[in-house]
């Protein structure tokens, strides 16, 4: 697949009353944010907004990322947690429905908080935050996931993934009933199986760019 970015910040706005957009807090592109905001009505109480599916293998490469900022806590057990905020992540899905999902930026199920896409509460400036790995073989079927699936199967099962959902959520570890700091979102990138290119002989995963006075797109290329 070329590289083409496969979503845009509409993609993420759902039939729910607490998450649009922002005008008021533009992105660094200079484009509106999606705000995720609890202190409204929500339909969805995971308050997360997503899109997809979109069709992979294993094997496959995905860069998923977003920038992400957000309000200070409401709950005083939030504040410094490092699993609470605006956090981006994806969920796995196979013949079957819904295997796994992930927050973590190498992709894999098990939580690290120092290596998740997590920003925490009070964090007024964007930052970015990236997942790229490589789609495994097989994800380990979680019971407790959330994710519809047809089929329950014990708790572990490999389970081959053909689909995945991207999400962006403004969540609470410890307060998810009580805590209604809010998160924006903004300038998300989804690329499945990006053009490598190679330089200084090391391959690197570029976006094509304008050279000027070209008017043409070029992979951009250095060569010893």
């Amino acid at each position: 697949m070329a590289n083409k970015n496969l979503v845009s910040i509409n993609d993420f706005l759902a039939s729910d009353p607490g998450v649009f957009l922002d005008p008021a807090n533009l992105g660094p592109s200079g484009n509106p944010s999606l705000k995720i905001d609890p202190t409204r009505p929500n339909i969805n109480p995971a308050f997360n907004a997503y899109t997809g599916p979109f069709g992979i293998k294993p094997g496959d490469h995905i860069i998923f990322k977003a920038y992400i900022k957000t309000a200070p806590p409401t709950a005083p057990g939030d504040v410094g947690e490092r699993a609470s905020g605006g956090v981006l992540g994806i969920d796995f899905y196979g013949s079957e429905g819904g295997i796994n999902g992930t927050v973590m930026q190498n992709g894999q199920i098990l939580f690290v908080p120092s290596g998740s896409t997590y920003v925490m509460f009070d964090t007024p400036n964007w930052t970015l935050r990236t997942m790229d790995f490589i789609v495994l073989p097989t994800y380990p079927f979680c019971v407790d996931s959330g994710l519809p699936y047809t089929t329950p199967h014990p708790e572990g099962t490999p389970m081959v993934p053909s689909q995945i959902w991207v999400w962006l959520q403004e969540w609470s570890a410890l307060n998810s009933a009580t805590e209604r700091a809010a998160a924006w979102f903004a300038d998300p990138e989804l690329y499945i199986n990006p053009t490598p290119i190679v330089q200084a002989g090391i391959p690197i995963w570029v976006i094509p760019v304008v050279l000027l006075g070209a008017g043409v797109l070029y992979l951009a290329t250095k060569k010893k």
